[in-house]
């Protein structure tokens, strides 16, 4: 999730697609780090930001992170475009062979087969006997790219391990993300947003696929180049933002020693989409909800897992810069004082603005002009 931008787009082009991905990538590549990180998603309670992205307009959903931004692009009915842009060339070949599965299928369950049990010849096969975007082509065929699949998605192997801030060395699996829905019904994770489970959301994602418009690039979030070159493709092909997705890449602590982007850094990614942005266009924010409790499961031997924040502010706020700039300090502020366990803070963030308690110092939320948490 740190600096991983991925973006999501969907041309109208007639049948399969021969060219590159949207972004003509170029050629991918592994390299022999440990691993990618960041690959299984987490937030399991990601329906929890449909009440905010319901609304975007038409256009790219841009977001940050491999699986949450498929999915995040599923759950966006207005998203017509999707990219990803990440430091981690891994994860970029990750996310290309994802997109050339959703390419290959014939359906949701012939991808759930090739997803969960698919195989190098099996894969070769298919490939080689159909017309994919040539991005998705190079990782579907690469050894290592296969390799890295098997180890991450379809854990064949269980010698990788999940290193962030939820505990080092803790193993993280795709067992919730992975199972279908209980029968009996019940709480269980990525409940009405998860397109292996789903036809229609699944079917949203593969015509981007089939389209070629799912496209996944090396780039640094920070690098203002980097960022305004994707932003100019999008404006070549007269492609406006639906959501940026930064997922927790705004969080800086300075008493915690913790930064991905800095508030400077944060501002430029956010104000760089303004030139493709309407003034109802979203930018969307997560943070890790830790006053909850870990919730159950209800699918037997899934386990549980944890709940997440969800912030939302329009365009029109995001590019005024005084706005913007105070609204990201008081998030951090608010998030500081009752994010983090804090007794005083029992109430709950789906409740309104005005029965949300005081605070002692500068740092409440009242400049925000949309804000949409979780729904539970």
């Amino acid at each position: 999730m740190w600096q991983t931008l991925i973006l999501l787009f969907w041309f109208a082009i007639p049948g399969w697609a021969e060219p590159p991905s949207f972004l003509d990538p170029g050629p991918g590549r592994t390299v022999p780090i440990f691993g990618a990180p960041f690959v299984v998603p987490t937030e399991h309670n990601q329906r929890d930001s449909i009440p905010i992205v319901k609304e975007a307009p038409s256009g790219a959903y841009v977001s940050v992170g491999f699986e949450r931004s498929f999915v995040g692009a599923a759950i966006t009915p207005a998203a017509t475009h999707l990219v990803i842009l990440d430091r981690n060339p891994n994860l970029v070949q990750l996310a290309r062979y994802n997109a050339g599965l959703l390419a290959l299928a014939r359906d949701r369950a012939d991808y759930l087969q090739l997803r969960l049990k698919g195989n190098a010849e099996t894969i070769r096969q298919r490939t080689e006997n159909s017309q994919v975007a040539s991005d998705y082509r190079q990782a579907l065929l690469d050894p290592e790219t296969e390799k890295l699949f098997d180890i991450h998605v379809r854990e064949k192997r269980t010698d990788h391990f999940f290193f962030g801030p939820w505990g080092a060395g803790r193993r993280e699996t795709f067992s919730v993300f992975h199972s279908p829905p209980p029968n009996k019904g019940g709480e269980y994770g990525y409940r009405d947003a998860n397109y292996l489970h789903d036809d229609k959301l699944f079917e949203r994602l593969q015509a981007m696929a089939r389209a070629g418009n799912i496209s996944a690039a090396k780039a640094e979030l920070s690098d203002k180049t980097q960022v305004k070159s994707v932003v100019a493709k999008l404006a070549e092909r007269s492609v406006g933002l639906s959501v940026l997705d930064v997922s927790d890449t705004w969080y800086h602590s300075n008493r915690q020693r913790i930064s991905f982007l800095t508030p400077s850094e944060s501002l430029d990614l956010w104000q760089s989409f303004g030139a493709v942005a309407k003034p109802e266009s979203v930018l969307l924010m997560t943070a890790w909800d830790s006053r909850e409790k870990r919730v159950a499961d209800a699918r037997p031997g899934v386990g549980g897992y944890w709940k997440w924040i969800y912030f939302g502010m329009t365009y029109e706020n995001v590019m005024n810069t005084g706005t913007a700039a105070t609204t990201l300090n008081r998030i951090v502020d608010y998030y500081h004082t009752y994010g983090q366990g804090n007794p005083a803070w029992a109430g709950r963030l789906d409740q309104t603005p005005s029965s949300w308690p005081p605070l002692n110092r500068p740092g409440c939320l009242l400049a925000f002009l949309r804000l949409l948490t979780s729904t539970h």
